[in-house]
Parts: C-alpha cells; structure tokens; sequence
C-alpha cells in the first residue's frame, strides 16, 4: 500500500520545473463576515477556489494494483457537502502528488469540520479514514452599518 507523505487543504499548489511543490496558504481556519442580524444557511457555498493536496509514496508490492484516493469534507453534523475520487498513477521509485481543485468553500458549516482521505486498493474501500484534517468555519458579526470587510 502506499505510503501518505502529505495530506492537507490550501488556496493554491504551485509545481517548479523540477516538479516540487509550494503550498500557498495552508488553509486552518475561514472566517466569514455575516451582515448583522444575519445568518448563513448551511448549503451556502462562497466562490472561493482551493486545492486539497495529497502526496504518496508507492511501496513494491504496488505494482500492477490500482488505487484510488477518496476525499470528503464531513461537516459537524455528518453532512458532505463536497467529495472527490481519484485514481493514483503509482510509479515505483517516484512521488505521486494529486490535487483535487475545489470550486467553492462549504462556509455554512460553522465549527470544526473534517476532511477525510480514505485509500481504496483493487475496489475495496478501507473502512476507517486513512487521515482526517481539522478545518474550522466561523461566523463573524458585523456591527450595524459596518462596512463589509
């Protein structure tokens, strides 16, 4: 089975000539500026783009296996309102980066959020996530005639 080297949310993943990633904005924490007396609902998505990065390491008995990688974000109360599956080009000897580019942030989901990776070897889906990531949403307040920020 490969082996996870990196698994982590950012704005954006910029490669080198020499393929080496850079991860601009590692993304922790959203805080999102609600009108006062506002609320959002839950399926409000901003039109923020951002990649969910994963690095792999192939062992040697990964050749000829297919493997896909499963991604979702699990909000507090078990919603997901964004999953991806890709499939894992696995080379022995070389890295395998994969990137899955997000067209909107699921900003309704206030709190601790989860994104999960799940490994699925030959069809067959792990049961347990292979790595979760924390990332928190929070709702800020404007004050009455606030300009927004």
């Amino acid at each position: 089975m490969p082996k996870l080297v990196l698994f982590i949310p950012c704005e954006k993943l910029i490669v080198d000539e020499d393929q080496n990633p850079s991860l601009i904005t590692i993304i922790q924490t959203l805080n999102v500026s609600i009108p006062a007396g506002q609320a959002i609902p839950k399926e409000v998505m901003s039109p923020q783009q951002w990649d969910i990065v994963t690095i792999w390491l192939p062992e040697r008995d990964d050749q000829g296996k297919s493997f896909r990688q499963i991604i979702e974000f699990v909000g507090q109360d078990g919603g997901i309102p964004i999953r991806g599956e890709t499939s894992l080009n696995l080379e022995q000897g070389k890295w395998c980066r994969q990137k899955i580019h997000v067209f909107g942030m699921p900003v309704g989901y206030v709190g601790q959020n989860t994104l999960k990776l799940w490994l699925e070897a030959d069809g067959v889906k792990a049961a347990e996530p292979l790595a979760t990531y924390p990332l928190y949403i929070n709702h800020i307040q404007q004050q009455e005639g606030a300009l927004p920020v």
